[in-house]
């Protein structure tokens, strides 16, 4: 059965329903706000693939998905895990959207004003404000290493497309000055724009410029992200205004020369008239952003013909807190290298050794369910999924916005919702371990 039309008609409810979303009480940078938005535009670029349908299936050949019914299937998934999710996100925060307009909105834009005010002038020497600074000094050092460790920022910029091999024993460091960066940042955005929000967002350019630097696009895409989901929920409700158009259109272009420089033949690359672009790159560098139909046909075609795994692939989250030095004999942890290993054609029964494994991975994301328990598991990983991410927003409310569940309520619904699989699930415990005792350790009380 086709269902070519599917994602037609997924783009067409979504921008109906971001819209809708964008005018509530919450707005857009709700859950069930972001996951429309998210779904819309991922139904946008799944239209542009399936128009290009002949290249497509030339494409997931390579992949070793022979059936068009996998790809039809993949495109029934994508839309029922859209639906789905968006379903559950509204009707969890539903019961909070009536006292957020009601009191909660009042509370931070009228009731607390003049207290704020009071306090600004001293920010930059408050206590939490110096920790925060010997934080981000921290997390500033740790670049230098990395940097160092590669032969000096110089050869490591002039060599982006090496990265991931510069960056070889060093990705704990990485992650953790990444992270305090982030953190630090974050918290000083937030107290200057109270005051400054010019001041502010320079702030936020400065520490974008500063993660730019390490070769990757997530980074500071999401130190930007966190700082409008700060902005639009304690001080104002985000307005889209041809200013920030024009400034989002700049991060999109810079983020896709980023992807460019990986590739090792840029020059011939730029040449290219758009209608001569091939379509592996086209969808490696935006396509492929946004829509997953190649891997989600990949993993039904390799599933069609082989056993679910029952429970055995979700080990690697418990193998993840044990360190490789204690336990030499470690599985590995999946993080898409499954995936990557299924679409060579490879025969896969975790947990298995990395070095039997591709050193490289493609995230499974929602699908992660699917590998497990077929659509039994999708349906109930997506539920849980669903249900954890309304726990995360609950808590951000009730914190009274704090910058640090700000930071995990994003990392949890940056560019997607974050569904649990195995790498996923170590992400948010380690992530969540990390924020709030770093909160802890500089507010010294609990941040719930």
């Amino acid at each position: 059965m086709q269902l070519h039309w599917l994602p037609f008609l997924g783009m067409t409810t979504f921008a109906i329903i971001s819209l809708l979303e964008y005018r509530s009480s919450f707005g857009i940078f709700s859950p069930s706000g972001l996951v429309s938005l998210y779904s819309f535009l991922k139904f946008s670029a799944e239209c542009l693939v399936i128009v290009n349908f002949t290249s497509l299936v030339s494409f997931v050949s390579l992949y070793g998905v022979s059936e068009n019914q996998y790809i039809s299937q993949a495109i029934l998934i994508s839309f029922l895990v859209s639906s789905l999710s968006y379903i559950i996100l509204w009707t969890g925060s539903y019961s909070m959207r009536r006292s957020y307009s009601l009191s909660i909105g009042s509370k931070f834009r009228m009731g607390l004003e003049s207290k704020h005010k009071k306090k600004i002038s001293r920010w930059f020497i408050s206590i939490i404000s110096i920790r925060y600074l010997v934080l981000l000094i921290f997390g500033l050092l740790l670049i230098l290493v990395i940097f160092q460790s590669s032969g000096g920022i110089i050869n490591y910029m002039s060599n982006t497309s090496q990265r991931y091999q510069m960056l070889a024993g060093y990705g704990a460091v990485l992650k953790f000055g990444t992270l305090f960066i982030q953190l630090a940042i974050l918290y000083f955005f937030s107290i200057k724009y109270k005051t400054s929000p010019i001041y502010a967002y320079l702030i936020i350019i400065f520490g974008m410029s500063v993660l730019f630097t390490l070769g990757g696009r997530t980074g500071p895409i999401f130190l930007l992200f966190a700082a409008l989901v700060y902005v639009h929920f304690y001080h104002k409700k985000f307005a889209f205004t041809l200013k920030l158009f024009l400034f989002f259109i700049i991060v999109f272009i810079v983020s896709v020369y980023i992807s460019l420089l990986r590739f090792q033949n840029l020059d011939s690359i730029l040449e290219l008239q758009l209608s001569a672009v091939p379509f592996k790159l086209w969808y490696g560098v935006i396509g492929g952003y946004f829509t997953y139909i190649i891997r989600d046909s990949v993993i039904i075609t390799y599933f069609s013909e082989n056993d679910f795994w029952h429970g055995s692939g979700l080990l690697s989250f418990i193998y993840a807190f044990i360190p490789r030095s204690l336990y030499p004999d470690k599985p590995v942890v999946d993080n898409g290298i499954y995936v990557i290993a299924m679409s060579v054609g490879q025969k896969v029964t975790p947990p298995m050794l990395p070095e039997n494994l591709p050193n490289y991975g493609w995230p499974e994301g929602y699908m992660s369910g699917y590998m497990e328990a077929g659509w039994i598991g999708l349906i109930l990983g997506v539920i849980l999924s669903c249900y954890l991410i309304n726990f995360v927003f609950s808590r951000l409310v009730k914190s009274d916005f704090k910058v640090e569940w700000v930071f995990l309520y994003c990392m949890f619904m940056f560019r997607q919702p974050l569904y649990l699989s195995s790498i996923d699930a170590f992400t948010i415990v380690f992530t969540g371990i990390l924020v709030l005792g770093t909160a802890f350790f500089i507010r010294k009380k609990y941040v719930f």
